[in-house]
Order: C-alpha cells, then structure tokens, then sequence
C-alpha cells in the first residue's frame, strides 16, 4: 500500500523545476538559443549506438519519456549570481498517510 501511495503521489504531483540560465555577455540572440538548447537537452537523453565504419560510435539523442517533468527554463542577465535551479512547489505530501489509510478502508470495503 506504501508502494502505491508513493507511485500515485509521483505520478499525479510531480515535482518542478526553475532553471535560471546564466548567460552572461552573450547576445541576445545566441542567449536565446543557448537556452532553447539547454531546454531540449533536458527532453532528450544520449545514446551510444553500434561503432561506425571508422570506428567511433554512433551518438544520438532520442526522447526520454521518464521527463513527464514540466521545467522552467530562463536565462539571466550579466548581472547576476550565475545559474540557479530551484524547485516549484509539488502537491505531493510525503509525510502524510491520509491517501494509505483511504486505500486501506477501499481495499477491505
């Protein structure tokens, strides 16, 4: 019961996060997409595939369907403290067991 109260809380209240981008004294097009590749560099995870005919293998990046997680991504300007993350508050309370003692009185419904 533990096991499933813990899975729904993931599933139904992740956990966000806020990255703040330090881009310092780029421009502010290469800032833009400096971000926007630090963004899908957090959707995509690296593949090592089979080795080439020169011998080095074939990296790639495919989707990871394990980053359900809605991040926020901005970049900061030259005045600043350098990147930060920060966490968005998640509904998930995993100190409570109102949801287990629910599944309890269910189950021997």
């Amino acid at each position: 019961m533990q096991d499933a109260a813990v899975i729904r809380r993931v599933t139904r209240a992740p956990e966000r996060l806020l990255f703040n981008i330090s881009t310092g004294n780029m421009t502010a097009q290469y800032a833009e997409d400096y971000v926007r590749r630090f963004a899908n560099g957090l959707k995509a995870k690296k593949v090592v595939g089979k080795p080439g005919p020169n011998g080095q293998p074939d990296i790639a990046a495919v989707y990871n369907p394990v980053s359900m997680l809605e991040s926020y991504v901005f970049s900061k300007s030259t005045a600043n403290d350098g990147t930060t993350v920060e966490t968005v508050g998640s509904t998930a309370n995993f100190d409570e067991v109102g949801d287990i003692e629910y599944f309890l009185r269910r189950l021997f419904k």
